[in-house]
């Protein structure tokens, strides 16, 4: 992966701020590594443990605070809809215009669950972003954990965040229209990943261990349920069903110094609008 110089930063800063559109940032390259092997410390916990606390989809669509590239409300890009069960209800983002919810207070420490799907594309993309803080703007400082539908479970740096490593990943997602489940365990800046029941690896922060959590608006219908999240865990978590098997084609990054990524290293096929102020 290359790391962009200050000045490439800069000019992209001032492309945005003109109204120049975004640029497609670069694939980041996928050496072939070994299977990560199953983790010995603490791992997120199961989405039917008996101390998770639910979250409301009509809540987070409600007080999560949106941000977009465009003028726009939450209601044109954020709809809820109902079930049988709050649980079984579904918080649906439109994709367009690109741009994020997120939560109004900060994390450090917490473990989060939450399913998603892609009703019609399977090249849907989206994202979780954590540790989302100062400028709002496309992308944040926030390390994201990818839901992109080929790559969903890596994990890197977006912004001017930094992290021990990266994680490409690919070949975890489920069958279009089907539910995937998301797992993350932070630890004081320790991020470790599970995507329906398979442990992706372990990210630590190196910078910024707390903030915000935000869903993204990247270009694809997504559908979200079963929201879970608690903000002071406890120490004996659960660990996943299993490990990343050589079956699900998994390639990584690893042993990388502090690393510095402008944007999503995966990306959209859409094209990326300007940007904008955002809305509340």
């Amino acid at each position: 992966m290359t790391t962009p110089s200050k000045g490439d930063e800069a000019k992209s800063a001032s492309n945005i701020s003109q109204g120049a559109g975004i640029q497609e940032p670069s694939q980041l390259p996928q050496p072939q590594q070994p299977p990560v092997p199953p983790s010995t410390g603490a791992a997120a916990i199961t989405a039917d443990s008996p101390q998770r606390q639910l979250l409301s989809v009509s809540d987070i669509k409600k007080n999560w605070l949106i941000f977009s590239v465009e003028k726009t409300g939450r209601d044109d890009v954020w709809k809820v809809q109902k079930a049988a069960t709050e649980e079984d209800s579904e918080l649906i983002c439109l994709g367009k215009p690109f741009g994020y919810l997120q939560s109004p207070e900060k994390f450090a420490d917490f473990d989060l669950g939450f399913e998603w799907k892609y009703p019609d594309d399977p090249n849907g993309n989206s994202g979780l972003l954590v540790y989302t803080d100062k400028e709002e703007r496309i992308w944040p400082d926030s390390i994201q954990i990818q839901l992109h539908a080929p790559a969903a479970g890596s994990i890197f740096p977006a912004g001017a965040a930094t992290s021990n490593t990266t994680i490409n990943v690919k070949g975890l997602s489920r069958p279009l229209g089907e539910w995937n489940s998301l797992q993350v365990s932070s630890r004081s800046g320790r991020l470790t990943v599970v995507v329906n029941g398979t442990r992706v690896g372990e990210v630590l922060a190196t910078d910024q261990t707390s903030g915000r959590l935000a869903l993204q608006s990247e270009g694809a219908v997504v559908h979200f349920r079963r929201f879970w999240l608690n903000p002071a865990p406890r120490e004996n978590s659960v660990t996943p069903e299993k490990s990343v098997s050589v079956e699900k084609s998994v390639t990584l990054e690893t042993d990388k110094p502090p690393t510095k990524v402008d944007s999503d290293p995966v990306g959209s096929s859409e094209p990326k609008p300007p940007a904008a102020n955002p809305q509340s």
